[in-house]
């Protein structure tokens, strides 16, 4: 078979058999790269039963999905590794395919081959087969992370090859449902994904009672879901705590436990000292963590220190370009910075990674208004993402409001083409004041009240240590689109007064904004002027294009200081 052409596959050497085949390396002469490609022998080539399990060992390996591997990406691409190195900004990339002997049994003999190539040279420097039981699984996962660092001439760190070395659990069930529920935690900006991530790590508990990495990352799902689109929800946060005290008994000091803790107290208390704290805690027992690296980087752009937000974000992305949460975190991190074109470079890498999420598509768009003032390209994204997307993935139940009011016709077009029971939205006070918003910019008042009244009822009985203040701010909202001009004063007032920035630098400047927008509309302009002033001061979404397109600002329009704002700016009308 050695130097023979199948097909468009020249044979360069046997890497190894077993019973159910050959495997060879060999060089796909169209693509210009190397594959390996597995010959059923001759006497099972008319078995039925042998081509089957065949076809399943060739599913099994197409179907690798994991954070660390291009597979999603790339096991279709007709691109070479050059190209997609170039794509990743990496130097060097792992491949490699995984046969079961008897996919679905945890007894099963498992086929490993794992090959590191040069991107530059597009060169194999190290390849080898491992045919081991299922049982060795960590021993040999902690063999080719040794052997590729290796390859790469760089030594593991100790604390690295240690957590290597550690089986977090016997049953390898319970460890599978743990890797899915890591894969859905990966994608957890949408809910549909966290509550997958839930039952994932649910059912790895279950199986192992014993195993506190699935305890703590059940933990950190409960807790996201009890943070997002601001409900709630006391029981959400009672069941991380559950969770997180089964975790921290079982392994106190596991980087997996340290990072729970470190959710619960950002998620759960907004205590972004005692939470990074932790976070530091878990990237001193792992370095190269990527969820320590991540974490600490949030933590900074609440703190207002943008700048190391920014390198622990660089840092993150550089040991794992594939991550969807870090890249897009990046790019929200650049809208706010200003630095609109590394933005735009990391939103697009964010949408290549997660095309139907809808968090990437909301950065996208809100992209188009504060740069340039794009309106047609913003509405062309819309009305791309809208048949994928849905409304849950155009904005309607996530800041910013804004983007509702400039481009409420796009909205509510897209909107009324989808039944309800297709929107894939949670029923929360945001989608309520979202509508409204955009009702009121459509001229339909009594739609707007309906929603805004809607609102008001959950607000006025929502409590919440987290989110207090923001609640209040949709109730003085929600009061002045009602007519409750007074109440919702005193509200915009209380919160100004508090100085959000101080305690906040991220949300601070969003309670600004709400705060800003109800000053306008009780016709307190200077006061509105006042905060708008200090948010293009300020790392934040508000921009010059954003403040001239929005129509929340039309009565500021004749006022000096905010066309200043729009001349300093550079605005082009």
């Amino acid at each position: 078979m050695i130097g023979k052409t199948i097909s468009h596959y020249r044979i360069i050497e046997k890497l190894g058999q077993g019973g159910m085949g050959v495997v060879y390396k060999a060089e796909d002469t169209k693509l210009k790269r190397t594959v390996a490609l597995k010959f059923l022998p001759p006497e099972l080539t008319s078995d039925p039963e042998a081509k089957t399990r065949f076809l399943r060992e060739a599913q099994a390996a197409s179907s690798l999905d994991h954070a660390n591997i291009c597979t999603i990406q790339y096991k279709e691409s007709k691109k070479n590794v050059q190209q997609i190195g170039e794509e990743l900004d990496v130097d060097f990339i792992l491949e490699g395919t995984i046969q079961r002997e008897r996919p679905g049994d945890p007894a099963s003999r498992i086929r490993i081959i794992p090959q590191l190539i040069c991107v530059s040279e597009d060169i194999h420097l190290w390849a080898e087969i491992y045919d081991e039981d299922m049982t060795e699984l960590f021993r040999v996962q902690s063999e080719i992370a040794e052997r590729v660092a290796h390859a790469l001439n760089v030594s593991l760190l100790k604390n690295e090859r240690e957590a290597l070395k550690t089986v977090p659990t016997e049953n390898l069930k319970a460890y599978e449902y743990y890797l899915r529920g890591n894969e859905y935690w990966s994608h957890h900006h949408t809910q549909e994904f966290t509550l997958k991530a839930v039952q994932m790590y649910k059912k790895a508990t279950e199986l192992d009672p014993e195993f506190a990495m699935a305890w703590a990352g059940l933990s950190r799902a409960f807790i996201w879901d009890f943070y997002s689109y601001y409900q709630p929800r006391p029981d959400l946060r009672r069941a991380a705590k559950t969770a997180l005290d089964k975790a921290y008994e079982l392994d106190p000091e596991s980087p997996a436990v340290q990072l729970a803790l470190g959710d619960y107290y950002y998620y759960g208390d907004h205590d972004f000292d005692r939470a990074l704290e932790h976070y530091k805690n878990a990237q001193n027992i792992y370095p190269n963590s990527i969820d320590a690296l991540n974490s600490i980087a949030f933590i900074k752009r609440r703190k207002g220190h943008w700048d190391e937000s920014l390198n622990s974000l660089e840092k993150s992305i550089e040991l794992n370009p594939l991550s969807f949460d870090t890249v897009v975190e990046f790019g929200l991190t650049y809208i706010l910075m200003r630095q609109y074109e590394s933005a735009e470079r990391m939103l697009d890498r964010a949408t290549f990674l997660g095309p139907d999420f809808p968090i990437a598509i909301l950065f996208k768009v809100l992209l188009c208004i504060v740069r340039n003032g794009d309106v047609d390209k913003a509405k062309g994204i819309i009305l791309e993402a809208a048949p994928v997307a849905g409304p849950a993935g155009l904005g309607f139940e996530m800041q910013p409001f804004a983007l509702l009011r400039i481009m409420a016709e796009t909205y509510a077009q897209q909107l009324s083409r989808v039944p309800p029971e297709k929107y894939g939205i949670v029923d929360t006070t945001m989608f309520h004041l979202g509508l409204a918003e955009m009702y009121k910019q459509l001229g339909q008042e009594k739609k707007a009240r309906e929603y805004w009244e809607n609102a008001r009822i959950r607000l006025e009985s929502a409590k919440s240590s987290v989110f207090q203040e923001d609640l209040q701010l949709f109730l003085g909202l929600a009061y002045v689109g009602l007519g409750r001009n007074e109440d919702a004063s005193r509200i915009a007032r209380d919160i100004v007064g508090d100085s959000p920035l101080s305690k906040d630098a991220l949300l601070g400047t969003f309670r600004l904004e709400v705060a800003a927008l109800i000053f306008v509309r009780v016709g307190a302009y200077e006061e509105a002027i006042d905060q708008l002033e200090l948010l293009v001061s300020v790392p934040s979404e508000v921009s010059p294009y954003l403040l001239l397109l929005d129509p929340a600002w039309n009565p500021l329009r004749d006022n000096p200081r905010f066309q200043r704002l729009l001349e300093e700016g550079q605005v082009k009308r």
